[in-house]
């Protein structure tokens, strides 16, 4: 005959791993929660990047700022509080790259996962805004656009780090041939 003890005690251990495999099935569903979430975040900042004042305002910044910041005029507008005039041009992209940033300090998305898509793009683009940046912070806030700074030394060293190890972790095609050029045709 089978005590009262050992049926206790079977049953306790059963009720034991019928909640470990339930805490490990939650986990698991919390972490594909997370990624789903993570693929809708994602998308939502490629939608943004992809909008058209976004893109105008990085190639701006990138193949315009730096000689507007000779022209006096323009480097009045940017001292404005307000940003006024032509200057304003630096507004969508700086507030495209300052919620990317907030997106990614508050975990709503990993850095990992924006450095893939972005990280050339945040550190030319913030190499590229750094002297205005200094007049918008001594005129504007002294904090303006920390996020995106944040967002920026993250990808510098990201890249860094990526170049010493992308060899070890990638899959990497032969070198491309350059192309032979085709001779020109002759003159009649």
């Amino acid at each position: 005959m089978v005590s009262v003890e050992y049926v206790a005690a079977i049953s306790s251990i059963v009720s034991s791993a019928v909640v470990v495999v339930g805490a490990f099935a939650a986990v698991r569903q919390l972490r594909h929660l997370r990624a789903s979430n993570e693929v809708t975040a994602l998308q939502s900042i490629i939608d943004r990047f992809e909008r058209p004042d976004v893109m105008e305002s990085i190639r701006f910044i990138r193949g315009e700022l730096a000689d507007k910041m000779y022209d006096p005029a323009f480097v009045e507008a940017l001292a404005h509080n307000p940003i006024a005039g032509d200057a304003r041009a630096i507004i969508p992209a700086l507030n495209f790259w300052e919620g990317v940033g907030s997106f990614v300090l508050s975990g709503a998305i990993s850095e990992e996962s924006v450095m893939l898509g972005f990280s050339w793009s945040v550190v030319r683009t913030w190499e590229a805004v750094s002297p205005a940046m200094v007049i918008l912070r001594r005129t504007q806030d002294p904090l303006i656009s920390e996020n995106f700074e944040h967002l920026a030394a993250f990808a510098t060293r990201w890249l860094e780090r990526r170049h010493r190890t992308r060899s070890k972790r990638l899959l990497r095609m032969p070198p491309l041939a350059t192309p032979a050029r085709p001779e020109p045709p002759a003159s009649r």
